[in-house]
């Protein structure tokens, strides 16, 4: 993980950080939906779709507006849940959501069409047990579709800086952190059983504006960062030096420009076999 977001992995995430974090790095979220749908492989008929670890309900929501999907979203997060049906309501969008553990599902076998998990599976040194109980759930012949990071594929490109510069910037993006789980769902939704396994890749970030944060600002938030991964021990002095100054040679930049920056979710995608019992 990023230097800045160890305060979050290591709390609480909150409803704002959550609900941010993918309103403003998925889009344009119609065409994400489309890809959702594709993977999922959803015709005019109903569907009934279970998304495990839902949180706010983010991801609940995009799958309750492709046609024909009943969607119930499951958390052991009392609190989020509670944010999760409020935003659901508040958009329309009527979504059945319970306090369960997705290593523990409440559910019959074969009691859903498809089944997804949206950012929650790295936490499970052993992923198979979370994604076999997704199978568990799901009906033969249906599909599983879970969405992780690979904090390796970071991309940082500004026009003004040098090459070398933007190389350096994403290092420092991938400074401290593993693979994410997104690498290794092929792997073991081969393991569990499931089948016709499909990856896409979806970048989480985008375009944006130059100078958008206040120098000031800017600097005393990156520098911060560099603070607590010196805490930490995930970089020595001499890295944070040459952080600092990428940081100031980033801030004296003049003129307006597009920056383009994020890290690729995989949407991972597999069926379960229709000769399962």
């Amino acid at each position: 993980m990023t230097l800045d977001q160890y305060s979050t992995a290591h709390g609480k995430y909150t409803v704002e950080h959550l609900e941010s974090t993918r309103a403003a790095k998925l889009p344009p979220l119609n065409v994400f939906r489309a890809v959702l749908g594709e993977l999922l492989e959803l015709t005019e008929k109903h569907v009934d779709l279970l998304d495990c670890g839902c949180g706010t309900g983010f991801f609940a929501r995009q799958y309750a507006r492709l046609p024909g999907v009943s969607v119930t979203g499951i958390d052991l997060d009392a609190l989020l849940l509670n944010a999760a049906r409020e935003l659901a309501r508040q958009e329309g969008l009527p979504i059945h959501f319970e306090l369960s553990d997705i290593t523990a599902l409440p559910f019959p076998d074969e009691s859903f069409d498809a089944v997804t998990s949206d950012i929650l599976l790295e936490i499970f040194p052993d992923k198979t047990l979370p994604i076999g109980e997704m199978t568990r759930v799901c009906k033969p012949g249906g599909r599983i579709l879970c969405i992780e990071p690979n904090y390796q594929s970071t991309v940082y490109y500004d026009p003004r800086l040098s090459p070398e510069d933007n190389q350096l910037w994403c290092e420092y993006h991938r400074l401290g952190r593993a693979f994410g789980a997104g690498v290794e769902l092929p792997d073991v939704m081969r393991r569990v059983g499931l089948e016709d396994i499909q990856l896409v890749p979806w970048l989480w970030g985008g375009l944006g504006s130059s100078g958008v944060v206040p120098t000031e600002t800017f600097l005393r938030e990156q520098n911060a960062g560099l603070e607590r991964g010196l805490e930490l021990g995930v970089l020595s002095q001499k890295e944070a030096d040459a952080y600092r100054a990428l940081f100031r040679r980033t801030a004296a930049l003049r003129g307006e420009a597009l920056v383009l920056s994020g890290i690729d979710l995989y949407l991972v995608c597999g069926r379960k076999s229709k000769a399962s019992v």
